[in-house]
């Protein structure tokens, strides 16, 4: 019995300035334990590992373009901030590819120790440039509890309206029985933007893989 899941539901844009803009449409992406990456290559019919299926997850899509898997790059990634050995388990919520498609703006990873408790959270953010920037978000106390909040100055230049600079702050539910996604941007005292992605928990066996595929064909590419 794996513990990753699909999330069926929303991701919704609001920029405030310097152009007003807003959408929201439905969406599902996967939570996926890192671990369990070889189990649902073979549990899931469509679902490949490293290798062409409907929907494939390739570990060079992810993080630094260098060997190893995504869970190796991750805690190479980490290091500076957090021990890898700290790290015992890895969610990820992404968009694999589909038909051998893949855009994720953003993939988030949530790290926990051997007690399950959130050691840091990961945000990876791409561009339609081809461009890619981590930010590591390590948690201050471990008794800290979700939903998990974090701040980081924003390093990395996303969309054509906004400039780069000002503060990004981060909230995360608990993505062990919640989706519930926020980012917010502020400039000068001023929110400029803010993103959400939330959804239900479904889980993420053959049928309602299947099911879910198939019912939103054109979702992935959206």
């Amino acid at each position: 019995m794996t513990t990753s899941l699909l999330y069926k539901g929303y991701v919704e844009h609001a920029r405030r300035a310097p152009t007003r803009h807003h959408l929201r449409y439905p969406i599902y992406v996967y939570a996926i334990d890192l671990d369990e990456l070889p189990a649902l290559d073979r549990r899931l019919p469509l679902f490949g590992y490293n290798r062409l299926r409907p929907v494939s997850l390739y570990d060079r899509d992810y993080l630094a373009d260098e060997n190893g898997t995504i869970r190796e790059k991750l805690l190479r990634q980490v290091n500076p901030w957090i021990s890898p050995r700290e790290v015992s388990r890895v969610v990820v919520v992404t968009s694999p590819r589909y038909f051998n498609y893949v855009f994720n703006p953003v993939s988030f990873y949530y790290c926990f120790d051997a007690a399950e408790e959130l050691v840091c959270a990961v945000a990876e953010v791409n561009n339609t440039f081809g461009e890619k920037h981590v930010y590591v978000l390590p948690v201050e106390t471990r008794r800290s509890r979700f939903p998990a909040r974090f701040k980081s100055a924003k390093q990395f230049h996303v969309s054509p309206f906004n400039t780069p600079g000002g503060t990004y702050h981060f909230y995360l539910a608990d993505i062990r029985h919640e989706l519930d996604v926020r980012i917010a941007l502020h400039r000068e005292g001023r929110e400029i933007m803010n993103a959400r992605l939330w959804g239900r928990p479904l889980p993420l066996s053959p049928g309602r893989h299947l099911q879910t595929v198939l019912s939103h064909p054109v979702v992935p590419h959206l």
